[in-house]
């Protein structure tokens, strides 16, 4: 790949330096997820059971403290450990000269039902939306990009084609896609391939869940 960053297969050392900007990513803006939702309420009113307030804060809603952070350590680890070992999963990062991790991301392989029963067990439409798109193929699912902008502030989305064009390599696909909420990962779809990026808009209706849904294709749009 013709960029700063590098597609690599992590060991239980790597794992755990992605750990940090993974917690940091998230917590910042759109996502706030900051800790785990101790709503006594089933589904819990936090949207994905996470919240917004820190481990301790009592919530204005549930009138309960969190008293768990949103993604700690060990769940990382052992998440990240079960894609590398059980499937056909690639690993990206890129480091800046003190061997910090600054930008990472993760994808692996898989058709529409894997998909939906992985990320979509909490919106039963998106298994026939998914079906509808992609059919009976295998196609590459962009699972997490994040960046600690305390170790690089800016141009973290600067590698974007290059580092999904080495994905679709390793894994010899021909379409990746993936869901967001944040408007920088639209609007690097669009940026980065025009014309080969199809965005199904939520607040428009075009995807049936909360998230944005991005298709990319190389050579041919959907």
């Amino acid at each position: 790949m013709k960029s700063n960053g590098e597609i690599y297969t992590p060991d239980e050392k790597d794992l755990r330096q992605l750990v940090p900007p993974y917690q940091e990513a998230f917590k910042r803006e759109p996502w706030g997820e900051v800790s785990k939702c101790a709503d006594d309420q089933l589904p819990k009113r936090c949207p994905g059971g996470l919240s917004r307030i820190a481990v301790g804060q009592v919530c204005t809603m549930c009138k309960l403290a969190p008293t768990r952070p949103a993604y700690e350590e060990d769940e990382i680890v052992e998440r990240f450990s079960e894609l590398r070992d059980t499937r056909s999963t690639v690993f990206y990062r890129e480091v800046t000269g003190s061997g910090e991790a600054a930008f990472a991301a993760i994808a692996w392989r898989a058709d529409a039902t894997t998909i939906a029963s992985d990320k979509y067990g909490d919106v039963p439409a998106m298994e026939s939306w998914l079906r509808e798109k992609f059919g009976e193929k295998e196609i590459v699912w962009l699972d997490e990009v994040f960046s600690d902008i305390s170790v690089r502030e800016k141009g973290n989305l600067t590698n974007f084609k290059a580092m999904l064009d080495g994905m679709m390599e390793e894994l010899s696909c021909d379409i990746v896609a993936y869901r967001t909420i944040s408007p920088a990962m639209v609007r690097v779809a669009d940026r980065d391939f025009g014309l080969n990026a199809q965005i199904y808009k939520s607040e428009q209706g075009q995807v049936p869940d909360r998230r944005d849904f991005i298709i990319i294709t190389r050579g041919e749009t959907v």
